[in-house]
């Protein structure tokens, strides 16, 4: 009797301390699962400043054709003014701070894409939904509720939203 006690309790133990540094090698893989998507804007909290990412750009209405090579040049042509080292790109101001709503349909959202729900709103052009979104309409609130971005980034979200409805 004293030996299957002492067995079972030996047997107990090892599973506990198994357990326990298995448990510490998968916390890492857990955290990374559980991680938030995104964050919410808190007023007097800094929010990080969003760049361009890798993000997936909206679905292609129709294949392009493949462009004709281009032609020798003769002489070399100007450069072209750089590109802002870190450009506003609207798909990740989208993936931050509109995909909650406009991914599902929250509120009534139009969402990505959906060219029959974007059909009414897109007549009115680019600085009436420009002006919804910075004041805020129905149950969207100004900015989306993000109102530590700028006005050039919610303008470029905007775009990246008609850009996927047409």
């Amino acid at each position: 009797m004293l030996k299957r006690t002492l067995v079972m309790a030996l047997a107990g133990s090892q599973m506990l301390v198994s357990s326990l540094v298995m448990a510490e090698e998968d916390r890492s893989a857990v955290l990374e699962r559980i991680k938030p998507v995104g964050t919410v804007a808190v007023e007097g909290q800094k929010m990080p400043v969003i760049t361009k990412t890798e993000v997936a750009p909206p679905p292609a209405a129709e294949p392009v054709a493949a462009a004709a090579p281009a032609a020798p040049i003769a002489a070399a042509a100007p450069a072209a003014a750089p590109a802002p080292a870190a450009a506003i790109d609207g798909a990740a101001i989208y993936q931050q701070a509109c995909f909650a709503c406009h991914a599902t349909g929250a509120a009534n959202a139009p969402k990505l894409g959906d060219k029959a729900a974007w059909a009414p709103r897109l007549p009115n052009g680019k600085a009436a939904l420009l002006n919804s979104v910075l004041k805020g309409k129905g149950a969207m609130p100004p900015k989306g509720g993000r109102m530590d971005l700028s006005d050039e980034q919610i303008s470029a979200a905007v775009d990246y939203l008609i850009q996927a409805a047409q």
